[in-house]
C-alpha cells in the first residue's frame, strides 16, 4: 500500500482516502486558476470590459469538487483532521464563497475582500486535506503510579 495513507485497513477506506487527497489537490489546483481568472475578471477581459463569468463557472465547480471531497472523507474516515479539513473546506467553498460574492457586487467592497480572504482559506484547506493521512493508533501513555 501507498505510504500516502497509514492506519486504515485496506480496502475502500484506504482507497476513499487516496481519492480524497487527488480531489484535495485538485481542487487546490483549481483554486490557483480561480485566483487568475479573479485578476482577470477584475481588470479586464479581451474586450477591456470586466466579465466574471469565468471566474463564477470556475467557482461552481470548485463546489462541487469539495462535496466529492468530503464524501470521499466521509466513506474513508481518515481521522479527525483530514475529516475536519475537508468539512471545513467544504462550508467555506460552497456556501460561504457565494454569500460573499453576491455580498461584494451589492453591499460594497468590504465584502469582496472578505471572498478573496476565504478563499485563500479555502486554498489552505485544500492543503491540510491532501496531508498524508496517518490514522495508525497512538499507543496509550502507560499508568502514572505514586510512589
Amino acid at each position: 500500500m501507498s505510504d500516502s495513507v497509514k492506519g486504515l485497513p485496506a480496502g475502500y477506506r484506504t482507497t476513499s482516502a487516496q481519492i480524497m487527497r487527488i480531489l484535495a489537490m485538485a481542487t487546490g489546483t483549481l483554486v490557483a486558476v480561480q485566483f487568475a481568472l479573479a485578476g482577470f475578471g477584475a481588470f479586464g477581459s479581451f474586450h477591456k470590459e470586466r466579465d466574471w463569468g469565468a471566474h463564477e463557472t470556475l467557482g461552481t465547480i470548485i463546489g462541487v469538487f469539495t462535496i466529492l471531497v468530503l464524501i470521499a472523507a466521509i466513506v474513508a474516515r481518515p481521522g479527525r483532521r483530514p475529516l475536519t479539513a475537508a468539512i471545513v473546506l467544504f462550508v467555506l467553498a460552497a456556501p460561504i464563497q457565494p454569500i460573499l460574492a453576491n455580498a461584494g457586487k451589492n453591499d460594497g467592497v468590504g465584502w469582496g475582500a472578505l471572498h478573496a480572504f476565504v478563499g485563500v482559506l479555502i486554498l489552505g484547506m485544500c492543503g491540510l486535506a491532501s496531508r498524508k493521512i496517518d490514522a495508525t493508533p497512538v499507543p496509550a501513555a502507560p499508568p502514572v503510579t505514586a510512589a
